[in-house]
């Protein structure tokens, strides 16, 4: 049906971020397309005439000066209009890393589990997790790097998913070193393994809840587990007391290989939380090192 495109009303599903001027990037060669060819695709709206697939169509038409388009009314959900749009764009490749994250986190701040969005937008649970995770915990300003196109930058979508794992701060600091240092994604990885297995004997209440960390359970194997090496930073602060503080709660992480299976294992906070000094929490890491050498 044709309908009049001074009534549509666009922007409300559009999965692109604000800023960024994708009217310059295509409407230049959709308008050439119309014009030459007419309209192949009907624009797809809802019965209140919002756009949910086509914006990029209906702003080249305007540009032609035309006054109606081919539009086909969908009778749809306000959750499936927007699975629509993503799934659309994305099939298109119109959207950068950060606009698939963002509209990941919206689907799911909107009750949408992430097993959900990949079954709608036909994409495998891992791809949704891992935007989601960048939309959640990316710093704003490595966000900045990735949405705008015109910015030089070293970080890519898979820095950024390694990145995110950080606290948002420490993830300036390792952007830095990807920029100054031209890290490439794996060696970024590693980078931010090593980061998370050092902070792990710091304080951390000053981020998190003043509630103490949780005990996480001891990964199930046939035999005992033998540690062979713990974080750089647990070594060096059980030489030098001093840099030892009172806090809430204490962290860290533990490597060991199964004597069995001969498996490389990473045991999360094993057995210890801790409100002590210096000397207590030295002899706490100390007792609890040796039972899992046990």
């Amino acid at each position: 049906m044709k309908v009049q495109i001074g009534k549509l009303v666009l922007g409300k599903y559009t999965p692109r971020l604000a800023g960024r001027d994708y009217k310059r990037e295509h409407v230049a060669e959709i308008s050439k397309s119309l014009k030459d060819h007419g309209q192949w695709h009907e624009v797809l709206v809802n019965q209140r005439l919002e756009v949910i697939d086509g914006e990029t169509r209906v702003e080249a038409a305007k540009r032609l000066g035309w006054r109606e388009v081919e539009a086909k009314v969908l009778k749809v959900t306000n959750e499936a209009a927007h699975i629509i749009a993503l799934s659309s764009n994305i099939m298109q490749k119109n959207l950068d890393f950060m606009e698939e994250a963002e509209k990941v986190k919206f689907l799911h701040d909107e009750g949408l589990s992430v097993r959900k969005i990949a079954k709608q937008i036909g994409k495998d649970k891992s791809w949704v997790d891992r935007r989601l995770r960048a939309a959640k915990e990316l710093h704003p300003e490595i966000k900045a790097l990735l949405s705008h196109r015109e910015t030089k930058t070293q970080i890519t979508p898979k820095h950024a998913e390694h990145l995110a794992k950080l606290p948002k701060r420490d993830q300036l600091i390792i952007a830095k070193e990807v920029e100054e240092k031209k890290l490439t994604a794996e060696e970024t990885e590693v980078r931010v393994e090593d980061a998370l297995t050092a902070r792990e004997v710091i304080p951390t209440s000053h981020e998190e809840s003043e509630a103490p960390m949780p005990i996480v359970a001891k990964p199930e194997t046939s035999g005992a587990i033998s540690v062979t090496e713990v974080g750089l930073r647990i070594r060096e602060n059980l030489l030098d007391l001093t840099t030892l503080h009172l806090f809430k709660d204490l962290s860290y992480r533990a490597r060991g290989t199964c004597p069995e299976c001969l498996k490389r294992i990473i045991l999360e906070n094993p057995h210890l939380t801790v409100q002590a000094w210096k000397k207590e929490i030295v002899e706490a890491m100390r007792k609890d090192l040796e039972e899992l050498s046990g």
